[in-house]
């Protein structure tokens, strides 16, 4: 954005020799490098969005005492230290060209890009290639509260028996604090209709099969 008008050309004019200091960067610019710009990370309600929230830094890398999210909806939240999403609060951020640089902390699913909106040039997405995630992804385990859950009553180490969704290259595991880890098989109802039950809690997780290996 520079000055167009005659004024700024006759300035140009007077100034385009080859012996003279005037350069473009020194042009009469209307100090619109100052203008403060509005944008907004992430975008609520977009599915393919992977940013979860974030936190803003200081110039020390000290976090901001709110944690900005914006896939969280206001009427969800009674935390202060978290600033939700809301028709009333955009989550917009200023900043100018001739700020310093901004460090922000994003909690983020890597599957999913993160977008930043300006308004005033196209919304940009940058997502993290999928070599730097999948790896340590596939080594994760997941873990699932459950209880109560009728068994039959068993010695230990034999199979909890429960339907469960089979997951390619997953396998199901039972973990308590009686009998540590033990398998998970299907349950046949009719092997089990008149035998004595219990009641048992503990976690289902679902581990990669390759750590059965």
């Amino acid at each position: 954005m520079l000055e167009q008008s005659w004024s700024g050309m006759l300035v140009d004019l007077n100034n385009c020799d080859n012996d003279s200091p005037w350069t473009y960067e020194k042009r009469y610019n209307m100090n619109w490098t100052k203008v403060k710009l509005p944008f907004r990370l992430g975008e609520h309600h977009q599915l393919n969005d992977g940013l979860l929230g974030y936190w803003m830094e200081s110039n020390q890398g000290n976090f901001d005492s709110k944690f900005i999210a914006p896939e969280t909806p206001g009427k969800d939240v009674n935390d202060p230290a978290i600033d939700p999403y809301s028709s009333k609060n955009f989550q917009t951020q200023w900043l100018a060209l001739d700020d310093e640089p901004v460090n922000i902390t994003m909690l983020t699913d890597p599957r999913g890009p993160v977008h930043a909106t300006t308004g005033l040039l196209p919304t940009k997405a940058i997502s993290i290639p999928p070599q730097y995630y999948l790896p340590a992804l596939r080594k994760i385990g997941m873990w699932f509260k459950t209880f109560p859950l009728l068994q039959p009553a068993q010695q230990s180490n034999n199979p909890v028996l429960l339907n469960l969704p089979e997951i390619e290259d997953y396998n199901w595991q039972w973990w308590d604090k009686f009998q540590g880890v033990r398998p998970v098989d299907k349950d046949d109802n009719t092997k089990h209709i008149h035998s004595a039950s219990q009641i048992i809690d503990g976690w289902l997780s679902l581990i990669p099969a390759d750590k059965h290996k």
